[in-house]
């Protein structure tokens, strides 16, 4: 996962107009308040349910609080999700905060990105 986070960074570093914070906003969102699981993540969970939740994690974030798994149309909720998403959201601005800082303060030769061939 680090280098999905590293790769994610540095496509919004380039490309993103968006503050990460308003562009996690939906996805936090539907982490909190859940949403209708599709037939297709159902019928998934239906057929996988035994591999989704072989470890502790699993089975904690697959079934519901009775022990049942998830099934098409029940509502699916993430609050660890959402409460991580919200942590990389107020990170990746902390960064760019330092990431404009230091440059400023110690001098950009010190700070510039490693030269790659």
């Amino acid at each position: 996962m680090p280098r999905i986070a590293t790769g994610t960074q540095a496509l919004h570093d380039r490309f993103g107009k968006i503050p990460f914070a308003e562009l996690l906003g939906p996805a936090v969102w539907i982490a909190e308040h859940g949403v209708p699981l599709s037939p297709a993540v159902g019928g998934w969970l239906r057929t996988q349910g035994n591999f989704a939740t072989r470890l502790p994690e699993g089975k904690r974030i697959f079934t519901k609080e009775n022990g049942d798994l998830y099934k098409t149309g029940d509502v699916f909720r993430q609050p660890e999700l959402a409460a991580t998403l919200k942590k990389v959201a107020c990170m990746q601005e902390y960064e760019q905060k330092i990431g404009r800082l230091l440059p400023m303060t110690f001098g950009p030769e010190r700070f510039s990105p490693p030269l790659v061939l």
